[in-house]
């Protein structure tokens, strides 16, 4: 993943999570949940894609009593699930296991988070855009709590 996501920029991050900054302020951010559903030698990605704006993550931050030096290294403040992106519009996620080449479908997710993620990170990007999509309840939210302070610090 690493060799592949490098070509358009993003560095890998703790955790396998791939970033972009763009400005110096936006950070695109490329993430995977992981399941096993008991299974042995099984996981399952779900990718996820989304940004940080760091003056508002700032500030957000300050106003919840907390200061967080690293912003690289937490997940995105707004995001979705590629398969929420994709044309058919679900929960998507890929199945790798210990016996099977993981090469195929590990090209096949990459190519789709660069596809379908790549004009909703440049999206997201747009600071007008990602009011808009927040008053408009267009872009879900990373925790509860959040909520109450993205909008407020991005106007």
């Amino acid at each position: 993943m690493e060799e592949y996501f490098s070509k358009y920029g993003f560095k890998r991050r703790k955790q396998n999570n791939y970033i972009r900054t763009t400005d110096g302020n936006v950070i695109q951010d490329i993430g995977f949940t992981t399941a096993t559903r008991g299974q042995k030698h099984v996981v399952y990605l779900n990718p996820v894609v989304g940004i940080i704006y760091r003056d508002v993550d700032k500030l957000m931050l300050q106003l919840r009593d907390g200061l967080n030096p690293n912003i690289e290294d937490y997940g995105p403040m707004i995001c979705r699930s590629i398969g929420y992106l994709m044309p058919e519009h679900y929960f998507k996620e890929w199945k790798f296991t210990k016996d099977k080449d993981i090469r195929e479908d590990a090209e096949d997710m990459a190519k789709a988070i660069i596809e379908y993620g790549s004009s909703y990170l440049e999206e997201l990007s747009d600071v007008d855009q990602m009011i808009y999509g927040l008053a408009t309840s267009k872009y879900s939210y990373i925790g509860s709590e959040v909520r109450d302070y993205i909008l407020p610090v991005s106007n």
